[in-house]
């Protein structure tokens, strides 16, 4: 399944002119529990999903037609049936057309589906807004140079030159700037404190948890873009942070031993004969089983 976005749960105690906010969700699924073609597990498991979170979801899966379907709320759960009713090749190739218009056009919060060769359906580039939870701001550091004795300066909340053309922005731009100008800062201190350490690096933001703390795991984020197996272009935000020295083994949870890697790369680093070193952090050398060895560094961000 492939969410169209990936929202943050809403609390539970959050209220909306009296009622509980809830989560608007599309499943797109051809699979009916009602469907005399297709009504397998997959149909049963999607209900039951739906059915035990109608009260923090509002679900409306969108499955094909067949001869009696009929839309409605079924225990909480909404269903709309797409294409036409039959024949069943005529059926699931319609519902396939129907699925993607209406992809483009519903309003929702997330969108999910399921993948079937004989149902093909695309996520659209113009799809309805959604709920996220990040925002990622690329700003160049001359930018910031340049906003130093202006917007950064510039008491928050109260118009600013946004530096870049002499503009007037809103005290929110200001807010971006002065955030980024601390992160900077901050950024320049490790890595004089790096340069001068063994190994070079000072393990400055290390944890002594398993877990790397938000602010460790953001910048490792930043700092590799995404999954560190040549060639794989899985973004890092969706990726499993791996120690490169297992931490039962001694390994850090610092920026010297993590690195992205997606779920199956991360577990295809496990099997006999892979092996991963980061001689420096965010460098990686990855050694196959047939001998060959590739390095992957930091992606870098556009000039």
């Amino acid at each position: 399944m492939f969410g169209a976005s990936e929202p943050r749960p809403p609390d539970d105690s959050s209220q909306h002119d009296g009622a509980a906010l809830r989560l608007k969700v599309l499943h797109v699924i051809y699979d009916d529990p009602g469907n005399p073609w297709v009504a397998g597990g997959g149909a049963v498991r999607v209900f039951e999903l739906y059915r035990r979170l109608a009260d923090r979801v509002e679900a409306t899966v969108a499955t094909g037609s067949y001869p009696g379907a009929r839309d409605g709320v079924r225990n909480g759960v909404r269903y709309l049936h797409l294409g036409a009713r039959g024949p069943y090749a005529w059926s699931r190739a319609s519902y396939a057309a129907a699925a993607n218009r209406l992809l483009r056009k519903a309003d929702y919060d997330a969108a999910v589906f399921d993948f079937s060769s004989y149902t093909p359906i695309f996520m659209p580039r113009g799809r309805p807004s959604g709920i996220t939870d990040r925002v990622t701001v690329t700003i160049p550091s001359a930018a910031l140079s340049q906003n130093a004795d202006s917007s950064l300066s510039t008491p928050p909340g109260e118009p600013a030159s946004d530096g870049l053309d002499g503009s007037q922005v809103p005290g929110i731009h200001a807010a971006v700037l002065r955030a980024a100008s601390r992160a900077a800062a901050r950024t320049e201190q490790a890595k004089a404190a790096d340069a001068a350490a063994p190994g070079e690096c000072a393990h400055v933001g290390a944890s002594a948890s398993y877990r790397p703390p938000p602010r460790l795991r953001e910048f490792i984020e930043v700092r590799d873009q995404t999954c560190r197996q040549p060639r794989c272009r899985q973004p890092a935000r969706q990726a499993d942070l791996d120690h490169t020295i297992p931490f039962d083994q001694g390994g850090k949870t610092c920026a010297c031993n993590l690195g992205p890697a997606c779920r199956a790369h991360h577990q295809i680093k496990q099997e006999a004969g892979w092996k991963l070193t980061q001689p420096r952090a965010g460098y990686f050398e990855l050694t196959t089983p047939a001998g060959r060895t590739y390095t992957t560094e930091p992606d870098a961000y556009p000039a």
